[in-house]
């Protein structure tokens, strides 16, 4: 974190007690479930340096969001940051998506999109937008995202950020410096506010990398929170013998969980997974290994399998009356 936090591009919107809190801060939004991020690393450079961009995002309140939109002030990530010490914090936690991801849907800050410019080529910063942009999908899509708001701090930021994604302008700030009889800052540090709700998306036709954002598609099977634990550390190409350390379980708990799953998928999709063959009794331990593969493939399209929901009364009653 501390690595993240040397890159900041709008360290100036901070005092510096909360500058030097803003590491352990995101710990804590990390260790909640509350705050997602995504790095990219340079390997040449020295294992303690690496990092050299960074992106961070949390799901807010609708009031926040409403707020941050007609209050003329600029620095979203600092006013979140502020209202996190006060005990006020717009950021959702854990069950507050899981209930706004299983109905109206969420709203999405991204609080920082920085590089490590200074020893950056032209080059290197383009490759470097990419893959954060890439982390920046993986992290969010399958979630029913209905909005996202992002700042820029530069006219480039700007020009980037609304040509690659879409994004709408939705305010300069100049109310804000005007109001106080404060100089317009200059083109390379000036803040904008930008950002884009799923309708206005699907108006552009998508064609950006906001689509795994926007098109969102319910879950079908609804795994409860271990099962998709699992599933996302065997989407790491994890082994059942890897699961089992990862996890803290048996290799025995894991298979019963791996039994679990494909019975759900059975029941909701059977035609997902490979048919058994009764003629070769022995085909059953290749068919296990099919039955992965297949699901895993799926769920390598289908993100939202993972994502936190609430479990439907459809879902209860039928799990209900199999168990019966």
């Amino acid at each position: 974190m501390e690595a993240c936090a040397r890159i900041m591009q709008n360290k100036f919107a901070y005092e510096e007690k909360i500058l030097t809190r803003l590491p352990d801060l995101w710990r804590q939004l990390l260790a909640a479930n509350s705050m997602n991020v995504g790095v990219v690393e340079d390997l040449k450079r020295p294992p303690d340096n690496r990092i050299v961009a960074f992106g961070a995002s949390a799901f807010v309140t609708d009031q926040f969001m409403r707020e941050a939109q007609s209050d003329p002030a600029p620095y979203l990530a600092d006013r979140v940051i502020r209202k996190h010490l006060q005990g006020e914090s717009p950021v959702l936690t854990l069950p507050a998506i899981r209930r706004a991801n299983s109905g109206a849907g969420l709203n999405l800050i991204v609080l920082y999109h920085d590089m490590d410019r200074g020893v950056m080529s032209l080059e290197d910063v383009a490759f470097a937008g990419k893959h954060l942009a890439e982390s920046f999908v993986e992290i969010h899509g399958g979630y029913h995202v209905k909005e996202i708001l992002i700042e820029a701090y530069s006219e480039d930021d700007l020009s980037w950020t609304v040509h690659n994604s879409a994004y709408r302008i939705r305010s300069d700030y100049s109310s804000y410096y005007k109001s106080r009889g404060l100089p317009i800052p200059p083109p390379h540090c000036h803040p904008y506010l930008a950002g884009i709700t799923r309708e206005e998306f699907i108006a552009t036709h998508g064609g950006t990398l906001l689509n795994a954002l926007f098109l969102y598609t319910p879950p079908q099977f609804f795994f409860k929170p271990r099962e998709q634990e699992l599933l996302a550390h065997a989407l790491k190409g994890e082994t059942d013998e890897e699961l089992s350390a990862s996890l803290y379980i048996s290799l025995s708990a894991v298979k019963k969980r791996w039994s679990t799953i494909y019975e759900r998928v059975e029941a909701q999709q059977p035609e997902l997974l490979p048919a058994a063959d009764a003629e070769n009794s022995s085909a059953g331990q290749k068919r296990g290994v099919e039955k992965r593969h297949h699901l895993l493939r799926y769920l390598r399209q289908h993100p939202e399998e993972l994502r936190p929901v609430e479990q439907t009364s459809t879902e209860t009653i039928s799990h209900a009356s199999r168990a019966g």
